[in-house]
């Protein structure tokens, strides 16, 4: 997980960090912060220097425009105390689910996985207590989902209104949205990734023959569009108010990868 002090990164409360102001990433020697205790000690320097926070959640793939940052490599123990199973009947502990809103979409596929997103990251934000959190509209539906808890659990740090949703970024040449999972794609695989996502469900198997004719193994996940405030599925909706937007989703595994993507319309991010 990345950290920074807002004032040097950002010019203002601006929806993006990147990029440094003026000093470049390579000036910098990022900061590690190991434990709990050293994240909030690091933490009320900032507060006792009167600096903002900002908290950008990774999995991990770390690369030169981070080094401006501090980083916090919290031990697996303090996230997950009781250890990592995804068989919910054997957890213990304290859990966090936000429901109706994390069994559709990606949650349909991949029951209880945000029911551990939202868990690891109320810890992240407890231990934080960051002034804006960024995430990424690739990942939509963990966005809006993660947003609608702050707003049910009156969490102050961040506040729903500084949880930003960034433009997702995608390769100039192919168009496919970045992510570090794009790195388990084969050669073969990565040509077939944007006409999969791109492909519209009465064409989707059109793209897996010709894929599968290579070699390549296509199976699509789900393909969706929901409300973007309550995430219900707006095909088996009666009546669909088009001033509340909409969120055109999907996901495919090629070969052992999962690829996600979405287009949002009419609906502000922030």
């Amino acid at each position: 997980m990345l950290l920074s002090s807002l004032r040097r990164l950002v010019s203002s409360s601006s929806t993006t960090m990147s990029r440094p102001l003026s000093t470049s990433a390579s000036a910098y020697s990022p900061v590690i912060l190991k434990s709990v205790a050293e994240v909030r000690a690091w933490r009320q320097k900032c507060r006792d220097n009167g600096e903002d926070v900002g908290m950008v959640p990774t999995m991990g793939a770390l690369h030169d425009g981070h080094l401006s940052l501090a980083v916090f490599l919290p031990p697996v123990e303090a996230l997950y105390p009781s250890g990592i199973t995804t068989d919910v009947s054997k957890q213990r502990g304290t859990f966090i689910e936000v429901k109706g809103l994390q069994e559709v979409m990606e949650g349909a596929s991949r029951p209880g996985f945000f029911r551990g997103v939202a868990t690891v990251v109320t810890k992240l934000f407890n231990i934080v207590e960051p002034t804006r959190a960024y995430f990424g509209q690739k990942d939509i539906q963990q966005a809006l989902l993660l947003r609608r808890m702050l707003e049910d659990l009156h969490v102050s740090h961040p506040l729903p209104s500084n949880l930003v949703i960034l433009p997702t970024h995608r390769d100039p040449h192919s168009g496919l949205a970045l992510s570090s999972r794009n790195a388990y794609l084969s050669t073969d695989e990565r040509r077939f990734a944007t006409d999969v996502l791109e492909a519209a469900r009465s064409h989707v198997e059109d793209v897996r023959g010709k894929a599968e004719k290579e070699g390549v193994a296509v199976e699509l996940k789900y393909f969706a569009l929901n409300d973007p405030h309550e995430l219900f599925d707006l095909e088996g909706a009666e009546k669909v108010e088009k001033s509340r937007g909409a969120v055109l989703s999907g996901a495919v595994m090629l070969g052992k990868t999962r690829l996600i993507d979405n287009m949002v319309f009419q609906y502000a991010l922030n």
